[in-house]
């Protein structure tokens, strides 16, 4: 057990603690994965006491997040959106030096042993063993080995530090969870919604041709004919959901056609006119639309509604503890951090 033991002024961390703090790994070494973007002049973004935090450091931290934005806004919007990601970034990277020059000062270290098991542990997982194949990855990436035992040892310490400093215990009284309710009602609002199931028959992609009962020949399309048939033999007793599973060629046709509790928005508007205004077990005509990514035809069943209200209290009171005690932490991790900035020289370009 010593081996996996590392001992702090004041503070001892367990095997235990580390296998919380693997379990953080992911979220704060997205540096250490990114892409480093070659021929970029480089520069300082910010100083941190002594550790110089460079334009490259916060371009690799969120290059895959400016890639997206780039590609999905407009370019006014999409430079507005890039500079909040890299500011964020910047104080990410400011707020990490302070915690891991925070730790040393502390005199403590992270076991060999757990960075090695971590390194092996990415190998077996994520490359099927293939340590030549990790290394290649990593040299994609601009990293050494000995640059990503350094970004996962860090991972450990921030992680480390934070469960030491921020109180994993908040208690919020059923005063502040009333009190949030009765101020925030509105986002426990619930719309109209139904039960809803569907047979869905898509149109053909060719109309056929024959003579209807005056002698006049008209086009029709004999996947409506099946529709309507569908219908008249639910109208003549047989199951809407036998009838989905057999006919239909919508998504929930293995469930009979159900699509569980819907809102208005879920669905199109010409099918959520017809079926917010169904009463339960009822069904709809054969409802035919053209104009959307699914053209054909439609029959709805609507086994229950809900009418638009409030969740109670009761229903939502583990929802808004879990929403308070998360902002309870975050508020004291600022704290935390803050109090590390006072102590420090920070000064971002």
């Amino acid at each position: 057990m010593d081996m996996y033991m590392c001992n702090f002024t004041g503070w001892k961390a367990t095997a235990a603690t580390w296998s919380a703090v693997l379990a953080a790994f992911a979220l704060f070494a997205a540096d250490a994965r990114a892409q480093q973007r070659p021929h970029v002049v480089d520069g300082v973004a910010a100083v941190v006491n002594k550790r110089v935090i460079t334009f490259s450091e916060v371009r690799r931290l969120v290059g895959p997040a400016e890639q997206a934005v780039a590609q999905t806004m407009q370019p006014a919007e999409a430079m507005q959106k890039i500079k909040e990601l890299r500011l964020g970034a910047l104080n990410t990277l400011i707020e990490k030096q302070l915690i891991i020059e925070s730790f040393n000062e502390m005199g403590a270290s992270i076991p060999d042993n757990i960075i090695d098991e971590r390194i092996r542990s990415t190998i077996v997982e994520k490359f099927d063993g293939d340590r030549m194949a990790f290394v290649r990855t990593l040299a994609a990436q601009g990293l050494s080995i000995e640059s990503y035992r350094t970004e996962i040892k860090n991972t450990f310490i921030v992680a480390a530090l934070e469960a030491r400093n921020v109180r994993q215990s908040v208690l919020i009284s059923p005063y502040r969870i009333e009190q949030y309710y009765s101020e925030n009602f509105k986002q426990y609002m619930q719309e109209d919604q139904v039960d809803l199931r569907i047979i869905f028959i898509s149109a053909s992609a060719f109309k056929e041709r024959r003579l209807n009962a005056k002698g006049v020949e008209e086009e029709f399309d004999p996947r409506e004919e099946q529709i309507r048939a569908i219908y008249d033999r639910i109208v003549q007793g047989e199951s809407f959901e036998d009838m989905a599973r057999d006919y239909s060629e919508g998504v929930m046709r293995d469930r009979g056609g159900h699509m569980g509790w819907t809102k208005r928005g879920d669905i199109s508007p010409t099918l959520a006119n017809v079926a917010f205004k169904l009463r339960p077990g009822e069904m709809s005509k054969v409802i035919k639309i053209a104009d959307t990514e699914m053209p054909g035809y439609y029959l709805l069943k609507v086994d229950e509604v809900k009418r638009a209200s409030v969740r109670p209290l009761a229903e939502v009171r583990d929802e808004i503890e879990g929403a308070l005690i998360q902002n309870e932490r975050l508020r004291l991790r600022q704290e935390w951090l803050d109090s590390l900035k006072v102590k420090a020289y920070v000064k971002m370009f």
